[in-house]
């Protein structure tokens, strides 16, 4: 098969042991929240849900203070207009 990725040839056997392996090993993964290859991830399905960029945008608009939030005064006095150190007598 020049190229391209070897697959299992239809009615070969499969390693011994092998899908049972890999099933002990999918629930021991599955059960610590890990990714589990051939199988959807559950944090990047609530990660790319509408509801969690609204979460995040919400978030994001209230630490910059964004929504309308009213500003804080400015904790320094305004600069005063310099004036000359002497003057003509």
């Amino acid at each position: 098969m020049p190229g391209g990725i070897p697959r299992q040839q239809s009615g070969s056997a499969a390693p011994a042991g092998g899908p049972a392996v890999f099933e002990q090993l999918a629930r021991e993964w599955e059960a610590r929240g890990a990714t589990v290859p051939g199988r959807p991830d559950p944090l990047w399905e609530r990660l790319i849900t509408y509801a969690h960029f609204q979460r995040e945008t919400d978030a994001t608009l209230r630490s910059l203070r964004l929504d309308g939030a009213e500003p804080t005064p400015d904790p320094l006095p305004a600069p005063q207009p310099a004036r000359p150190r002497w003057t003509r007598a």
